[in-house]
Parts: structure tokens; sequence; C-alpha cells
């Protein structure tokens, strides 16, 4: 379960043993499309709006952590700073994440003083546990290196106000 409460984005859980990630109903929402119809309509909207599955640093603001010690070095350089951190946790395979990757992209060229990543959970599980990850998508706002806020599923809206709230010298 999602906690999620009032939306449908948080449809990709891990499973109870912590092992795996699975696609599960919501069961805090009235019956939805099952997961693999959405994630066909998150591919084919993401296809749409122009999602690639190259790297996106060079043209969105967007970098895409992939081994551990560039996880290490980005996070321990922005530990000291007021720079907010908005780290996008998803999976290659996960609709959602696909559905909201074209907003994401979006922010990190409007907000150009906020640093956007993006961490994939199969590649970093270990980040994704350190963070507490468990459903997805899930954007963890960091401020000195401390978690400043969290947003599970595709809430771009909040996701967007939240990054406003905390860009600032707050």
């Amino acid at each position: 379960m999602c906690g999620n409460k009032m939306e449908t984005a948080g449809c990709v859980h891990r499973r109870p043993d912590k092992r795996a990630w699975v696609s599960l109903k919501c069961s805090y929402y009235p019956p939805h499309s099952t997961c693999s119809e959405r994630e066909r309509m998150g591919t084919v909207i993401s296809n749409l709006l122009g999602a690639d599955e190259g790297n996106e640093s060079e043209h969105s603001g967007v970098t895409k952590l992939s081994s551990s010690a560039q996880w290490q070095l980005h996070f321990n350089g922005m530990k000291d700073s007021n720079q907010l951190l908005v780290i996008d946790f998803f999976a290659s395979w996960c609709g959602p994440c696909k559905f909201i990757e074209p907003a994401f992209r979006h922010m990190a060229v409007k907000f150009t003083d906020v640093s956007f990543v993006k961490v994939d959970v199969d590649e970093l599980p270990e980040v994704a546990r350190e963070f507490n990850v468990n459903a997805m998508p899930t954007f963890v706002l960091v401020k000195n290196g401390k978690e400043v806020d969290r947003i599970v599923g595709t809430k771009q809206a909040e996701l967007e106000n939240k990054v406003t709230k905390h860009r600032g010298g707050q």
C-alpha cells in the first residue's frame, strides 16, 4: 500500500519482503486501471511529449546517477550547500514514472537554481533503501543533506509547489 489516500499514482510498490518491485493496485482509491494499462498509457504519453531514453542531463538539467560513486560524489557535494536537491526515484519499467518524466524535466529547466537528479531503484537499490523508498515514483527534496519534503506518485502540481517553497533560503 502506498499511503496515497487521494490519488492513484503510486501503483508500483516494494514487495513485503522488500526484495523486488511489483505492480499492485492501490487499495486506497476506488478501482482504477491496472498497472499494465497505466504503464502503456505512461509510455505513450511520454513518447508523445518527447521523453527519451538517453542521458537527459545535456538538454534538460536533470542528471541521472547510475553508480554508487556518482551518487556519493553528488550527494556529498550538496550536503554543505543551501541549494535544493530534488531526487526522482524511478524504474525504467514504471509507467507512472514515465508519465511524469516530461514534467520533471520541465521543472529542471524552469528552476535552474535547483539540482534535479534521477536515481533508478534497480541500479541503486542501496540509495532507495537509504531514503526508505517504497513506491514509485518518489520525489525526495533535500537541503543541507537533510530531507525537507517528499512526494509519492505523479502529483506534478504538488511537486512544483514544494520545489518553489523549498528552493529559497528558508
